[in-house]
């Protein structure tokens, strides 16, 4: 009463909670709380407003606007569908966030995870102009290059107009095909873009070529000279100005861009993720107006130091980029001025020089002149007679300039006010801090829009590594991707007794599942939940029918994706579980059984229980009685009475339906044949391991325990007692029941209780599936493996089939005698109308259980022979005497496997001797043997050729020369006592 008393408290207490949950839920038409009418119309899922809604058909709608109700109340035949259930539209989901949180890696692994279509919807906006644009100025994170100083941009030369025309072809390279410069480039290949050569560092011819190559392609395609650009068209224009100026598009513009996302495929029947949009409240109120309702909006939230630690190495290593660029350039433009300088220098060394040279040879005329002079008069020059020196020869590198003329008027060129890196990264930050407040303002205003327009939002912190970030996603998507197949299907939770009320009065009928947990099933378990007074059941009522839960977590797996486990097969059939548990004292049984039957309700018996239980339910039998008198007579009771006493209580309903598990029994092997006998045979016996030293350990916690209570057997001498004992017989029944039927266990007995409790359960549930699975083919009345049922030898082999121990499947493909009574484990044996079959393998086993009919009476391509081949021991042999040896002794196998000449007669092996049809053949080796006895009919009538080897004589070695006889008997300890000095 006190059990039932708690269970009716907790069963109210839990109809309290789920009303007020469920009142809402039960009313609601077919569509739930989605709005039926842009659900038929628009095809995308919009929730209904509660304060908005229409009863048709004893059954609530809500509705997204008055105007869809007004709708609806015009023609609700139309809108609440009455016949095949709902199929929600596909998946579309928006995904924002601040820049660098991880919107496009986030799209594109949910996009791959769930078969849709990534969309990023500024790729897309660039992808419209790009083709007139050419530059993406629009990047936020776009990098100029630095601007050239007034020195480094003032060269008029030669080489800066080549370094000008290099750069404009690179430019084309980048956004052109790049092929091979050669005859081809003169073709135009249809549905090629316009070709260029492949640019690089080369002469100025190969570039001035390619340009021109280029542009007559790009004539010769379009009519148009390849330097004009494209104006853009309106909408071009108005895409351009949102990307570089962040202008919002007008409607008009978003009407012809995301529209046909919605409605059009293949998008309308995939589904998509849509990156980046909406991006202003505008534009989330273009897509309500225009009835483009995404499922959800996923907005990812990063702090401030996140965004920047992940933009940061990126936009500084762009920096570095740009000052090794600009530090390049000035170091050419140094290069040129020094090119330059040397340029003028050389330049005012050879003036100076041709001037000097001008002012010796002036100096020279004029020295002449005078000695003409001098000559003429007959004067004497002032050299006083002596003949002057003549004025040396000038050469150009004599020349030396002055230090005004040589002065170097160069620049400091070392750029005082470049930038550092420190600087630059405070920059960065300032940018990154300034954009990152930008973003977050637009989200807030568009979280509110979004919230006003009742579109679902789901907000993920995207601080994290991207695969905790990615699985938080997936789970808190769960309702719209994995359960979107029972996305209208109504589940209503019900008390049990509710249940069994509404099953006794017809209202609503029980499941094909019965009392099966479906999500147990799903989950591999064969153990029927245990469903009796005192314990919960969690019912789920969906549609016409009652589904039974084993606990809450369960109950709401169902309910949030019913459909999925309705497509589950039928429950298997309910086989009772068959247990023993033995081991040493103190090992665990009892308490390990005893969990077990609090989880699946099996019944837990030892002998004294069974005993104890007989006679308290059957008092007045004789069995009862007998038991009596050894008890008064102080006697321990007969095995035999005992196995009596645990037959008779494991006929009780709950043991054919649940099962048992033995407690401490069978532990001698008297009691093992006493069950057997009368058929008490355990599937599954279970053996728990533990050393003496932790027996007595236990013992000794045990006797000190504050919960004991009275005193027990179990002091230092008992147990050594019990030990010795358990020691003494178990190894007897344990080499009997792997011998029989081989479902012996052994397990760690000082392992956790829970670790136990989970192995058995395993344990448990694998037999159970394979004895499920035997029954379910034998009920269609097909083949069924035996592994694992313990079926004992004598009994397979009572039940073999017409092929004996021969495989059924090697006989009809390979016409082959393949004996399997070796194999005793029944691994590959299998069932097949109430015969057992054994086969050769694994790949036999498998065809044999696809297509047994093909391999048994009446359609097996061949019988097994009445005559079988059968090897014979020598001893086997000598009493057969008189018979001979067939084919005189020769192996037929090698003579057959040698196409029958006279060098492949080889005598056969006294030790490889085979029996058929009446007949002892002698063989090679196993291997010949082997194959005789596979198919002895290919050999047994080979005819003997008619020249024979000489027959092998024996000759006594007395008889022969001196010479032989030494060569026959002392010749190898000679050679070797010689060849050892």
């Amino acid at each position: 009463r006190g059990i039932n008393a708690e269970y009716e408290e907790e069963e109210q207490e839990e109809e309290e909670e789920e009303e007020e949950e469920e009142v809402d839920k039960r009313n609601l038409g077919e569509t739930r709380h989605y709005c039926p009418v842009t659900l038929q119309e628009k095809d995308v899922l919009w929730p209904g407003d509660h304060e908005i809604g229409a009863r048709f058909r004893e059954k609530i709608y809500l509705f997204s606007s008055p105007e869809c109700k007004t709708k609806f109340l015009e023609s609700p035949e139309k809108y609440a569908p009455s016949g095949a259930p709902l199929v929600p539209p596909p998946i579309r989901l928006c995904i924002l966030g601040p820049k660098s949180c991880g919107k496009t890696e986030q799209g594109r692994s949910l996009a791959r995870k769930l078969g849709l279509f990534h969309i990023s919807f500024h790729k897309f906006l660039e992808e419209m102009i790009i083709p007139k644009v050419k530059v993406r100025a629009w990047e936020s994170d776009h990098e100029e290059e630095p601007p050239a100083s007034p020195d480094e941009g003032d060269d008029d030369d030669e080489d800066d107009e080549e370094t000008k025309e290099k750069k404009v072809a690179m430019e084309i390279a980048k956004n052109t095909k790049a092929v091979d410069l050669d005859d081809t480039l003169l073709q135009t290949p249809s549905g090629k873009d316009y070709l260029v050569a492949e640019f690089t560092e080369n002469t100025v011819a190969q570039f001035e070529k390619a340009l021109q190559v280029r542009r007559a392609l790009i004539a010769k395609r379009t009519g148009k000279d390849a330097d004009t650009e494209e104006a853009l068209n309106e909408l071009e224009e108005a895409v351009h100005n949102s990307l570089v100026e962040g202008e919002a598009l007008p409607p008009e513009i978003l009407d012809q861009i995301v529209v046909s996302w919605w409605t059009e495929n293949p998008f309308k029947e995939t589904g998509f993720i849509l990156e980046g949009f909406p991006r202003t409240p505008q534009e989330a109120t273009f897509m309500t107006d225009t009835g483009l309702f995404p499922d959800a909006c996923i907005i990812l939230e990063v702090e401030d130091e996140h965004a920047g630690d992940r933009q940061l190495p990126r936009k500084l290593q762009k920096w570095k980029n740009k000052m090794a660029k600009k530090l390049a350039r000035r170091q050419r433009h140094m290069e040129r001025r020094r090119i330059k300088k040397e340029k003028e220098r050389k330049k005012k060394i050879q003036e100076k020089f041709e001037e000097l040279k001008a002012e010796r040879g002036v100096r020279l005329e004029e020295r002449r002149k005078e000695k003409e002079e001098a000559a003429k008069f007959g004067e004497v020059p002032e050299s006083d007679g002596e003949e002057s020196e003549e004025e040396p020869e000038i050469e150009l590198k004599d020349v030396v300039l002055s230090d005004e003329e040589d002065e170097d008027d160069e620049d400091d060129m070392e750029g005082e006010d470049d930038e550092t890196e420190e600087e630059a990264v405070d920059r960065i930050r300032g940018e990154i801090s300034d954009r990152y407040d930008t973003d977050m303002q637009v989200i807030s205003q568009l979280q509110n829009t979004l919230e006003d327009l009742n579109i679902p939002r789901i907000m993920i912190d995207a601080s994290r590594k991207p695969k905790v970030v990615f699985y938080s996603l997936c789970q808190q998507l769960r309702s719209i991707t994995d359960f979107r197949m029972s996305l209208f299907s109504q589940c209503l939770a019900v008390r049990a007794r509710q249940a069994n009320e509404m099953l006794a009065r017809g209202y609503k009928q029980s499941s094909r599942f019965g009392r099966w947990d479906p999500v147990e099933l799903q989950q591999g378990c064969a153990i029927q939940p245990y469903q009796a007074p005192g314990r919960l059941t969690y019912p789920v009522v969906f549609r016409a029918h009652t589904y039974f839960m084993s606990s809450l977590e369960n109950r709401q797996k169902f309910m949030d994706n019913p459909l999925h486990y309705l497509k589950l097969p039928n429950p298997p059939p309910v086989v009772p579980v068959k247990l023993a548990i033995v081991g040493p004292p103190k090992c665990g049984k009892t308490m390990l059984a005893r969990r077990l039957e609090r989880d699946h309700g099996i019944v837990c018996l030892s002998a004294g229980e069974a005993v104890r239980q007989f006679m308290t339910d059957f008092p007045t039998s004789s069995l009862t009685k007998e038991m009596e008198t050894h008890l008064k007579a102080g006697v321990t009771l007969p095995d035999a009475l005992v196995v009596e006493a645990l037959e008779a209580i494991m006929l009780s309903q709950r043991c054919q339906t649940r099962g048992y598990v033995l407690d401490g029994y069978p532990n001698t092997i008297e009691q093992v044949k006493l069950m057997t006998e009368l058929c008490i045979i355990p599937v599954q016996i279970i053996e728990l391991t533990l050393s003496a030293k932790e027996v007595h350990w236990r013992g000794t916690a045990d006797r000190h325990s504050p919960d004991r209570t009275l005193p027990l057997h179990d002091s230092a001498p008992i147990l050594d007692v019990r030990l010795s004992s358990y020691k003494r017989n178990i190894d007897v029944v344990r080499a009997h029941y792997q011998k029989e039927h081989r479902n012996w266990y052994i397990l760690e007995g000082n392992r956790s209780k829970w670790w136990l409790n989970d192995k058995c359960a395993e344990l448990m549930n694998d037999q159970l599936k394979t004895a499920q699975h035997y029954l379910s083919k034998r009920t269609i009345g097909d083949a069924a493996s035996i592994f694992g049922l313990c079926v004992s030898p004598d009994e397979c082999k009572n039940r073999l089939g017409e092929f004996s121990h021969y495989c059924p499947v090697s006989l009809a493909t390979k016409h082959e005698l393949v004996d399997c009574s070796y194999e005793t484990t029944m691994k590959y044996t299998a069932e097949y109308r109430a015969r057992y079959y054994k086969l050769a393998g694994q790949k036999e086993l498998d065809m044999f259980l696809a297509e047994a009919h093909k391999y048994v009476a009446p359609t097996a391509p061949h019988m097994l022979p009445d005559s079988l081949p059968r090897y014979v021991t020598k001893a086997e042999v000598k009493q057969m005497f008189p018979k001979e040896l067939a084919f005189r002794g020769y192996c037929p196998v090698t003579y057959v496997l040698g196409n029958k000449r006279y060098e492949a007669l080889t005598p056969g092996s006294r030790d490889h001797v085979v029996l058929y049809d009446d007949e002892l053949f002698s063989m090679l080796d196993d291997q010949t043997m082997e194959m005789f006895l596979r198919q002895p009919w290919k050999y047994n009538r080979t005819p003997l050729p008619a020249k024979l080897p000489p027959a092998r004589v024996a000759q006594d070695v007395t008889s022969l020369p001196m010479l032989g006889y030494m060569e026959q008997t002392v010749a190898k300890a000679i050679i070797a006592a010689m060849t050892s000095c």
